[in-house]
């Protein structure tokens, strides 16, 4: 049996990802306790908003922590949904320079607004 937990910190559309898992049977919590981290089977870290703000109060309320014990350590599955998929990785620009969660070693950076009009919604070629 799974025991999934949503990371709620503050900035994050619960309400879709919630939707989605009662649609598909899973039980789940949301949560941003560090217990229920630290016991979930797996996690889920949605997100929307600035990467910088998100990192800020994910560090305020010590998720990092949390979140790199569960991954790092005890290896629970974590599934980084849109600015949460950022989240996951070593270093990002949106609003100002913000380390991240360094689970993954990539840097998420602004787009050029010389190059793609801003803001930009849509799919692109990954070169």
């Amino acid at each position: 049996m799974h025991n999934i937990v949503i990371i709620d910190y503050s900035l994050n559309n619960l309400w879709s990802v919630e939707k989605s898992l009662e649609f598909l049977g899973y039980n789940f919590k949301s949560s941003n306790n560090h217990e229920d981290i630290l016991k979930a089977s797996h996690l889920i870290l949605p997100g929307v908003g600035s990467f910088f703000k998100a990192m800020k109060i994910i560090k305020d309320k010590k998720l990092d922590l949390a979140i790199n014990q569960a991954v790092l350590k005890r290896k629970t599955k974590i599934l980084g949904i849109c600015l949460g998929f950022q989240l996951l990785c070593a270093k990002g620009y949106e609003d100002g320079e913000s380390k991240g969660l360094g689970l993954i070693n990539a840097v998420v950076d602004k787009f050029d607004s010389n190059i793609v009009k801003v803001p930009h919604v849509g799919f692109n070629s990954i070169k």
